[in-house]
C-alpha cells in the first residue's frame, strides 16, 4: 500500500484536500466545509537488505464538517477510501468554529527499492 493511493481515492470524493492544513490567503480563501486534510507526521525508515527499504507510515486523514458529522461522507471514507486499512475512529466538535473534525488515523508499509 502506498500512500499515494489513499490520497488518490480521497480526491475521488471530490472534497477540497490539503496537507497538513489549507493555507488562507487574499486569492485562496479557507474552503467552506465539509473538507479534507492529511496529515503524516512521521514516517520511519526500516531496512532488510541493502536494497529495500520499508517505510512505515503513520499518517491521518480529517473530515471537518459543519457543526453535525455528516454520517454519509464518514460512510463514504470507510468503505471507498480506507477500506483496506485499519484504522482508529475519532471525533471531535470544535466550538469556536462550530466544527466537526472526524479523524481516521492509520499506519500503512510502503515497500520503497533502492537504485543500484
Amino acid at each position: 500500500m502506498k500512500l499515494e493511493t489513499i490520497i488518490d481515492r480521497a480526491k475521488v470524493m471530490g472534497l477540497p484536500l490539503a496537507k497538513d492544513a489549507f493555507r488562507e490567503t487574499k486569492e485562496n480563501p479557507l474552503p467552506v466545509p465539509p473538507y479534507l486534510v492529511y496529515i503524516v507526521p512521521q514516517a520511519v525508515g526500516r531496512g532488510s537488505d541493502e536494497r529495500i527499504l520499508l517505510h512505515e507510515i503513520h499518517a491521518a486523514l480529517e473530515l471537518y464538517t459543519d457543526k453535525v458529522a455528516d454520517n454519509s461522507l464518514e460512510k463514504e471514507i470507510e468503505e471507498n477510501v480506507l477500506f483496506d486499512v485499519e484504522y482508529t475512529k475519532y471525533q471531535e466538535t470544535i466550538e469556536s468554529e462550530d466544527m466537526v473534525q472526524t479523524a481516521y488515523e492509520f499506519t500503512i508499509y510502503e515497500k520503497v527499492r533502492k537504485k543500484g
